[in-house]
């Protein structure tokens, strides 16, 4: 009588699209880091905007690191409006109201929204394999259910068709047995009686 045989340990399937995954996933990444770049070089700009309609002082430390990443922020964009001197403030610095930096704002603002939303595509799209990927392992657990199940009615059948012929061998061995059974010993064969005489004629 063989044992049924254990069924295997659930395991994680595959991914359905593994190379579309990673190419997600290297996406997703590469565009969250667009899009804090976009977001640093937006709050970049406006404060440099703010710094120069106010005339801050440049002269000071951190006005200078502002005014340094400005430059760099607005290299794309330098030279496209005139500024307006609006005069001087209090601490005899020009106050400066730059569109050329509300235009930069604008662009970098738009590229953000952009950005975010192609993150937002992509994490719809890592949402939809992760619902296939759940879908085909649910598919496979009832795939693993129905084997195990299978396997054990196979298992049930052959220990039944083992117990038939069992029963079946013990049944031919009882038949032997009994044909091969000696007579009981002091049994003597039946001897026939007396033999009456003829009846006589029967009288006149």
């Amino acid at each position: 009588m063989s044992a049924s045989p254990s069924p295997e340990a659930p395991t994680a399937p595959e991914h359905v699209a593994p190379h579309r995954r990673t190419a997600l996933v290297g996406a997703r990444i590469l565009g969250w880091a667009v899009y804090a770049y976009l977001v640093v070089t937006e709050v970049v700009l406006l404060l440099g905007f703010i710094l120069l309609l106010f005339g801050a002082n440049a002269n000071a430390g951190f006005v200078q690191w502002a005014y340094r990443s400005l430059d760099r922020a607005m290299e794309p964009f330098r030279g496209i409006f005139s500024a307006i001197e609006l005069g001087e403030t209090g601490n005899q610095v020009e106050s400066v109201l730059d569109t050329s930096i509300l235009f930069a704002m604008l662009v970098y603002g738009l590229l953000a929204l952009a950005v975010r939303a192609g993150l937002d595509g992509l994490t719809g799209r890592l949402v939809r394999l992760d619902r296939m990927d759940q879908q085909a392992w649910a598919a496979e657990q009832r795939q693993r259910a129905w084997q195990a199940e299978q396997q054990r009615l196979q298992a049930e059948q052959q220990r039944f068709l083992a117990e038939q012929q069992r029963i079946q061998a013990e049944q031919l061995r009882l038949q032997a047995q009994a044909t091969t059974q000696p007579s009981a010993p002091g049994a003597q064969a039946p001897t026939p009686g007396p033999v009456p005489p003829p009846a006589g004629p029967p009288p006149a």
